[in-house]
């Protein structure tokens, strides 16, 4: 309350003033009385001002108190305290944004085993962060605990400058040039975010599927058909990166040699010229069977395709298309259709 003090101080010397103190000073006329009146009604709006703003605040405070996901607290002498504690600092406040902060950290005091150290420092915290600080603390944590897609890494790079700050405030740890959230930071983060409000949704962002595809070619390793190979894998890779799907990697191998093991996790994106034989037709075929690839054969001769029976198993993806780069935006966009008929597919068998 110390604010609201001085600002009553301030405006009874300016009455004062105002009501004819320094008009009976030589040299001092009427007018400059009649600036002090001016100042008395700017300090009094002010004070208006700042009480209207601690009025919003607790009315945002209490909203929350209120809301039915909330168990009644039941207001002890240890929660009136925090809650006295709380409401101070609240309306010290700088920012009317951190209002639900303040609450959501009361519901967690009154709720949860906290001892009085551990609340002095919260309370600590959340005073001396900006909002704009806690949420750059929230975007760490997500994209450190969640496989974050696209831009997302640029979107929490642009917070560094606050790093020296959430560092000596213990909120982060530094350890050779890397920063990490520390047991104090995500202590703090759980207590004024929920689990659900933790998550890469909550923030806008995406996260790349649970599945990678590797990018295989094989092909007899002319400079038309590596060139062609690089192409397909290019629009397919980027229609699998935007439905989420990494892609990794592009291993050239010569379709005439048999000793590839291909020792791939995941999944395989093939692109081939129909003549793999042998030992590597099998162990393609083997890693292909079951639904665990994509396949594109690019050839002018079909009938001699050496992998065409793996079209028969359905349960894959196999596309064969002629030696030509303008047949590239077609086979494409094929594949665009079915990868968004399968997401579709999830998301209804998934609701």
């Amino acid at each position: 309350m110390e604010k609201f003090v001085n600002l009553q101080m301030s405006r009874k010397m300016a009455e004062t003033v105002a009501t004819g103190a320094l008009a009976i000073i030589p040299g001092v006329g009427p007018g400059l009385a009649v600036g002090y009146t001016i100042l008395q009604i700017c300090m009094d709006r002010a004070a208006e001002l700042k009480n209207q703003q601690a009025k919003k605040r607790i009315t945002d405070f209490s909203k929350r108190l209120l809301s039915d996901d909330i168990e009644p607290i039941s207001f002890d002498e240890e929660v009136i305290e925090d809650y006295t504690r709380l409401i101070e600092s609240m309306i010290r406040d700088d920012e009317d944004e951190k209002a639900d902060y303040y609450s959501r950290m009361f519901v967690s005091f009154a709720t949860e085993n906290i001892g009085k150290n551990e609340k002095l420092h919260l309370l600590k915290t959340v005073r001396e962060l900006t909002s704009y600080d806690i949420e750059a603390v929230r975007k760490m944590y997500v994209y450190h605990n969640f496989d974050v897609k696209g831009t997302s890494a640029i979107n929490v790079s642009a917070h560094t400058y606050c790093l020296p700050k959430l560092i000596d405030m213990h909120i982060l740890e530094a350890a050779e040039g890397k920063q990490s959230l520390s047991q104090i930071g995500a202590r703090f983060l759980h207590l004024i975010y929920s689990e659900d409000e933790l998550t890469p949704e909550a923030i806008g962002w995406k996260v790349w599927r649970n599945i990678t595809y590797h990018l295989v070619s094989f092909s007899d390793l002319n400079t038309n058909e590596y060139e062609l190979h690089g192409r397909v894998l290019d629009a397919f890779s980027a229609i699998l990166n935007d439905y989420d799907f990494k892609t990794e990697g592009w291993d050239l191998m010569n379709s005439r040699l048999e000793k590839y093991k291909l020792l791939y996790p995941g999944r395989l994106l093939v692109i081939h010229d129909g003549k793999t034989q042998g030992k590597l037709a099998e162990t393609l075929c083997r890693r292909l069977a079951g639904g665990c690839g994509i396949v594109v054969c690019v050839t002018d001769a079909p009938e001699n395709d050496s992998l065409a029976h793996l079209k028969e198993e359905e349960q894959m993806v196999y596309f064969t298309m002629p030696k030509n780069h303008d047949c590239i935006p077609e086979i494409a966009d094929k594949f665009r259709r079915i990868m968004e008929s399968i997401v579709e597919h999830e998301k209804t068998h998934s609701t």
